[in-house]
C-alpha cells in the first residue's frame, strides 16, 4: 500500500467511509489492471456475437456517447480489427463488422484478461472468493433496486438517459 494511501485510510472500525473508499480503490484498480482497452475489447465482443450492424445500432445497444464509438471504431479500423462499409439502407450511415484479425486481437485480449483477473485474485482462498461473491451480490441486488441506479445492458455496463 502507498504511503499515501495509507495515510487517507482509517486503521480501524468498519465505518460507511472506510468501506465507500476501499471499494473505490478496487474499482480503480480493477478499471487499471484487467487488461486495458476495455472499450475496444466489448465493441469487439459485441460485434462477434450479434454480427454485423450499424454505428447507430451499436451507440444504442452499447450506450455510449456517439463522439466516443466514433473515436473507438476509428482506432479498431486502424488497426484492422473491424470494417466499415456504407449502409445500403441509410448512406449516412456506416455497416460495422468485426475482422478475422479483430476475432485474434479479441481472443488474445480475453486471455489477458482472464489472467490479469486471476492474478488479482490469487490472494483470497476459495472460501473468501466464495464470500466475497455473496456480499458484492447482495450489494449489486440492493443498488440496482435503486431508483436513481443506472441500467445495466448486455451485462457490460450502464446504459444512462445522460449518456445517449
Amino acid at each position: 500500500m502507498s504511503e499515501q494511501s495509507a495515510v487517507d485510510r482509517p486503521k480501524n472500525g468498519l465505518g460507511e467511509e472506510r468501506i465507500i473508499k476501499d471499494l473505490m480503490y478496487c474499482a480503480g484498480f480493477l478499471r487499471n489492471h484487467t487488461g486495458g482497452k476495455g472499450s475496444q475489447r466489448r465493441v469487439l465482443f459485441f460485434l462477434r456475437e450479434h454480427g454485423p450492424m450499424t454505428q447507430r445500432e451499436i451507440l444504442e445497444e452499447m450506450g455510449v456517447r456517439a463522439s466516443s464509438l466514433s473515436e473507438l471504431l476509428s482506432k479498431l479500423e486502424a488497426k484492422g480489427y473491424i470494417k466499415k462499409e456504407k449502409s445500403e439502407a441509410d448512406k449516412r450511415n456506416y455497416n460495422v463488422s468485426i475482422t478475422e484479425d479483430g476475432i485474434r486481437a479479441l481472443e488474445e485480449m480475453h486471455a489477458k484478461h482472464q489472467a490479469a483477473m486471476s492474478d488479482l485474485l490469487s490472494g483470497l482462498s476459495p472460501e473468501e472468493r466464495k464470500q466475497l461473491a455473496a456480499l458484492l451480490e447482495k450489494l449489486h441486488t440492493l443498488w440496482s433496486q435503486r431508483p436513481d441506479a443506472p441500467t445495466f445492458h448486455h451485462g457490460h455496463g450502464p446504459k444512462c438517459a445522460h449518456r445517449k
